[in-house]
């Protein structure tokens, strides 16, 4: 599955909550990322992490949703997604 995709469809349905707490909300990754995932749990594990980053930024502050290439390594068990923000952490299959 398309993790890069569906990383970035996440990011845009979040960006309305980010821009009412003025927090600059950005995708940062390929534009195909496949690894074999639950696109459903991977969605709402996405959704749960970007959720508690927007709530836990302060206002003005900035997350940026990174996708990595998982085939650049050949191991697709390696991290798949990373948020970055005021404090904020990785997310993937390991």
């Amino acid at each position: 599955k398309n993790i890069a995709a569906i990383l970035r469809e996440t990011v845009e349905t979040w960006k309305p909550a980010a821009d009412y707490s003025k927090i600059h909300l950005t995708f940062d990754g390929p534009e195909r990322s496949c690894t074999d995932v639950d696109p459903p749990a991977f969605d709402r594990i996405m959704a749960n992490l970007l959720s508690n980053a927007i709530k836990f930024t302060p206002d003005g502050g900035s997350i940026t949703a990174k996708g990595v290439d998982t085939s650049a390594s050949g191991d697709e068990r390696r991290a798949v997604a990373r948020l970055r923000g005021a404090s904020f952490l990785s997310a993937g299959r390991s």
